[in-house]
């Protein structure tokens, strides 16, 4: 399906789930790289500890689901924040386009 299946990013829009939203994103992001890093260390051990292929094929079938999950993570982090930010500029425009009018000169002094 698709990221955002069973996701409210219209909640986000409410200042008080704002932080909860952080927080939610940060952690798809941080358990995205630590099932990449799982898959990995396990990855290295299939061979040695699964001595029939049967059993070999099962479990890198398992870590190619957890492949997919990471991957799902990402998905709906990078969702929720392209989100964020579509909400976020049309505030942040006009400070931007203030800033970017000004002309500063760097000196020694």
């Amino acid at each position: 399906g698709s990221p955002e299946e069973g996701l409210d990013l219209e909640a986000i829009d409410n200042t008080s789930n704002t932080a909860k939203a952080a927080q939610a994103v940060n952690n798809f992001d941080v358990s995205s790289e630590y099932i990449k890093k799982l898959k990995a260390d396990l990855d290295m051990y299939t061979f040695e500890v699964f001595e029939s292929t049967d059993s070999r094929n099962r479990v890198q079938s398992c870590l190619s689901d957890l492949l997919r999950t990471s991957q799902e993570f990402e998905k709906i982090s990078a969702s929720t924040i392209e989100y964020v930010a579509l909400k976020l500029m049309p505030e942040l425009r006009p400070s931007i386009d203030a800033l970017s009018s000004l002309s500063f000169t760097l000196s020694d002094s």
